[in-house]
């Protein structure tokens, strides 16, 4: 666990952690740069959505459950993001390997924002840690936990 906190709390919430990502990285230590947009089929024809372009890593979280709940991503202790998932392990292969559709205008565009995020923060020498908790109110406490904390990835942030 590297000396991370088993559990982070937020009001009567516990969140566990989950894991630190971990982006695929060259001989040399540096963050792999993924760039799927060329393997799109209509590239030609459909436009790149806001975060298309990247850079895009790939990693994978492993050992998450495949159930419902929230995630917060932290950054140097600091809650940057609040997401939430029907299935928490699916969430996180999407994050990891963005899908060459994602990358253009109708794909899943913030699949490719939070990517890029995570790509700069490895690159800048920092790391992430997420915590999770599982429910099935997953939308309600998301919802209450961004208006509270005001995470600086999440649009409706600071």
């Amino acid at each position: 666990m590297n000396g991370r906190p088993a559990s982070w709390n937020w009001r009567a919430f516990q969140f566990a952690f989950g894991g630190t990502l971990a982006p695929k990285l060259d001989g040399e230590g540096a963050v792999l740069v993924h760039a799927p947009q060329s393997r799109y089929a209509k590239s030609e024809s459909v436009r790149l959505n806001n975060y298309g372009a990247g850079p895009f890593c790939e990693f994978r979280l492993r050992g998450l459950p495949r159930s419902s709940g929230v995630y917060v991503y932290m950054v140097a202790g600091e809650p940057v993001y609040v997401g939430q998932a029907a299935d928490l392990d699916a969430r996180f292969y999407a994050y990891g390997h963005i899908s060459p559709k994602n990358c253009y205008r109708g794909g899943r565009e913030t699949n490719c924002r939070m990517n890029t995020l995570i790509y700069n923060t490895y690159a800048e020498g920092g790391t992430i840690d997420v915590y999770l908790h599982v429910t099935e109110d997953y939308a309600t406490l998301e919802a209450s936990m961004i208006s509270d904390l005001r995470p600086r990835w999440n649009r409706s942030g600071v």
